[in-house]
């Protein structure tokens, strides 16, 4: 896809993301000076395959896909790729089931569901796990439960990153 002045990213009713990653070739948009420097990631240069995360995300990742993903190549250019909607406070971590990476699919809409995360739906801490705490999923805030969905078997997995 090349980037241009009628690049969808340069309107101004575009989806831009806060990204620590960094835009691959900014030369290819429109607004050069812009994409060098600004935070905001808009969406089109992210499905245009103009994204990667820092060396430093996908290094903390690579164990965990090289075990689970079943193309690992595949899922570390997928994941390398996505923004940082997920709030993972802590690490770099997405659940893999059936051998690709998991479906984001957001985060409790309220406290009272966050409670039934845990008994819903499979921890994942870099790998599946149990519930290790002895007390209610209420965080600070609900974008620090991370819900993902596998697109294979519908497992639904939370990542959990207290501060």
């Amino acid at each position: 896809m090349e980037l241009g002045e009628d690049e969808p990213c340069q309107r101004d009713d575009a989806v831009a993301y806060d990204d620590t990653g960094r835009i691959i070739a900014p030369t290819r948009a429109a607004d050069v000076e812009l994409a060098m420097q600004d935070d905001d990631i808009f969406a089109a240069c992210i499905q245009g395959g103009n994204l990667t995360k820092n060396a430093s995300e996908i290094d903390e990742v690579r164990p965990v896909i090289n075990r689970f993903a079943a193309d690992p190549k595949a899922a570390l250019a997928a994941f390398s790729e996505t923004p940082h909607i997920p709030l993972l406070m802590r690490d770099s971590d997405w659940p893999i089931c059936c051998g690709d990476l998991c479906e984001f699919r957001g985060n409790p809409a309220s406290y009272d569901v966050s409670v039934l995360v845990p008994v819903r739906c499979q921890f994942w801490d870099r790998q599946p796990a149990a519930w290790r705490y002895d007390y209610e999923l209420q965080p600070e805030s609900l974008r620090q439960v991370c819900l993902f969905r596998c697109q294979g078997c519908e497992m639904t997995y939370f990542v959990w990153q207290p501060t």
